[in-house]
């Protein structure tokens, strides 16, 4: 049997799971570290307009929001990796996993900030042993990838393919977000895409295709909860900075899963 905790969109807010987490063999956290309260505010507002949030705002401030946001997840990881488990990670859509906008800061990109953290896994397009089972990761996903480039797509998936044909044991699929139609649509009023289905066509492909054991995933603050998609178990952990998560167990006859749905404090004193 292995013990998971499951936790996501943290958004710069680990709330207190030392408790829980010493139950557990491993951890999970599939993106979003960094804040972006303000750049998704920005974004929002500026949502039809043809110029970048970033152009409207000025270079130099929107290269400080950035430096912000990303110290907040940094220290949002340290804190995980703190905890003392394997911490298996894939950054999520506001995580800056690309190369940045901004010459200036583009060292401060995703693989650069998790590095020297012992307990932290990057599981993002990773096949990786841990026992009885094999980790497969994707992030980065905040809506259908049919929508954007095809090429890039193709790319993907073709990568993706690639690990799950590799995979000789049970796959747990990282996902930042949940599989197109399953616990994806949007009911935040204030958001541009109210009412839409916003979730991976890539991950639920994936889903389709291979089977994973279980499809751990987030991105949707207001859909946490557990679904079926043919075999595969789909988690979504919820909303971490609210205190949410999941706690999972698994072994090759069933998937238990507890969601913890109240509201935890958030303990910024991880030393």
């Amino acid at each position: 049997m292995l013990k998971i905790l499951a936790i996501s969109d943290l958004h710069g807010k680990l709330p207190d799971i030392r408790k829980v987490a010493k139950g557990v063999d491993i951890i999970v956290s599939v993106g979003d570290f960094c804040s972006a309260t303000k750049l998704r505010a920005l974004e929002f507002r500026y949502w039809n307009n043809r110029r970048h949030w970033s152009e409207i705002v000025g270079t130099k401030k929107a290269q400080q929001l950035i430096l912000d946001d990303i110290d907040s997840g940094r220290e949002v990881l340290v804190k995980l990796n703190k905890l003392g488990k394997p911490v298996f990670v894939v950054p999520g859509n506001v995580d800056y996993p690309d190369t940045l906008s901004f010459a200036k800061i583009a060292k401060y990109r995703w693989d650069r900030y998790i590095s020297q953290l012992h307990n932290i896994v990057d599981a993002e397009f990773s096949l990786i042993d841990i026992g009885e089972y094999q980790v497969i990761g994707y992030g980065r996903s905040s809506g259908p990838e049919k929508l954007g480039d095809k090429t890039v797509r193709k790319m993907i998936v073709k990568a993706l393919a690639s690990l799950f044909r590799r995979a000789k044991k049970p796959v747990i699929f990282l996902s930042h977000n949940v599989p197109y139609k399953l616990l994806d649509k949007i009911s935040m009023k204030s958001s541009p895409s109210y009412g839409e289905h916003s979730g991976s066509d890539i991950a639920r492909e994936m889903i389709e295709r291979f089977s994973p054991a279980v499809c751990i995933c987030g991105h949707m603050h207001e859909t946490q909860g557990v679904a079926k998609l043919g075999k595969t178990t789909v988690i979504n952990a919820g909303c971490g900075m609210m205190g949410q998560y999941a706690a999972i167990r698994l072994d090759k006859k069933n998937v238990k899963v507890y969601l913890q749905r109240k509201e935890l404090k958030t303990n910024q004193d991880y030393n």
